[in-house]
């Protein structure tokens, strides 16, 4: 099942990114900048993490970021 979720970050604050092994990570920048996954991104950017991947977040502008996040469980088709 997808999942969305939003996350006011506030200045300087981090999360460990931990990898999602069964799901892909698709992350917009709302509002403010962050370093996600080692990459600066501004407001209106996007970025996909495949599973597995880390994505450590740093929120970077002074007013801290909001991100809007949605977690797709990769879909697997049974052999047959």
């Amino acid at each position: 099942m997808e999942t969305m979720t939003s996350e006011q970050n506030d200045p300087g604050a981090a999360t460990p990114g931990c990898p999602h092994d069964g799901a892909d990570h698709h992350i917009w920048v709302a509002r403010g900048s962050a370093l996600i996954g080692g990459r600066s991104l501004e407001a209106g950017s996007y970025v996909h993490v495949p599973p597995g991947v880390a994505q450590p977040i740093l929120a970077t502008d002074p007013a801290g970021c909001l991100l809007l996040q949605v977690h797709r469980p990769v879909r697997t088709v049974p052999a047959g």
